[in-house]
């Protein structure tokens, strides 16, 4: 009766042991997938050289770690980020707008930030979407939200640029064109820093969306499963909350 009695217990004690072994080594299987992460530098939410990271990607850094897993970003060109998303499996990518263009071609993972789209421009009076119609030329950034949006209402006067924003600002300081097309974060973020003391003329909101941490269609179910719950406990010990508003207090991100 000893023996069976000890038997019992040691059987108890391994299957204690066992199971939390095998939940954890369960759970590092599902991060340890051959996963890619692909962003590109769009200031203030994602910044390929020093710091502060960008909005976006100090939220993906923080899933990961909680998830024990740190796999580098790879910051590429954005239509080039796009379209290997859209052609591999296991890809995931930020920030990515949330528009109907895109729908279709992208898992919507987590919704990471608001977005607010107006008109910069360097002197007069800030303008309006239908006063940037008479314009002559008004850059936006190539295989964007912001080109899709006044395409799609019938503005032929856009220059498509695919370099980094800071060139948009070049452009309106030597008049090749009189307008940029844009965020207002990143308006707000770029304009100090690349013009100085210039005053920033920003029209009103135009457009409204949301900022999404996505993935290719063919993403697994069960990476895409542990960064949402990642993403939810690191919302529930205020952490999310807490890069947002350092962001709010020195990037004025809203």
């Amino acid at each position: 009766m000893a023996s069976s009695a000890a038997k019992k217990i040691r059987r108890a004690l391994i299957g204690w042991l066992v199971i939390p072994w095998l939940a954890g080594n369960v759970a590092a299987g599902t991060v340890g997938r051959d996963i890619t992460l692909v962003s590109s530098h769009l200031a203030p939410y994602a910044m390929e050289i020093g710091e502060p990271a960008g909005l976006v990607v100090e939220m993906v850094r923080a899933i990961e770690a909680r998830l024990g897993s740190r796999r580098p970003i790879h910051y590429l060109p954005w239509s080039r980020a796009l379209k290997l998303v859209q052609q591999n499996p296991d890809h995931l990518i930020f920030p990515l707008t949330r528009m109907p263009e895109r729908e279709a071609d992208y898992r919507w993972l987590i919704k990471a930030a608001h977005i607010e789209l107006a008109f910069l421009s360097a002197q007069g009076e800030p303008l309006s979407l239908e006063q940037a119609r008479t314009l002559a030329r008004i850059s936006v950034q190539q295989d964007t939200p912001f080109q899709y949006f006044l395409e799609r209402r019938g503005f032929d006067n856009l220059v498509a640029v695919a370099d980094p924003a800071p060139v948009h600002l070049n452009l309106l300081a030597s008049g090749r064109t009189q307008a940029w097309f844009t965020s207002t974060d990143q308006a707000h973020y770029l304009w100090p820093r690349v013009m100085g003391d210039r005053p920033l003329v920003l029209g009103p909101v135009v457009y409204r969306s949301d900022l999404y941490i996505a993935t290719s269609k063919r993403f697994p179910a069960a990476v895409a499963d542990a960064y949402r719950e990642a993403f939810a406990a690191l919302i529930r010990e205020g952490e999310i909350q807490r890069i947002r508003d350092r962001y709010a207090q020195t990037q004025r991100i809203k």
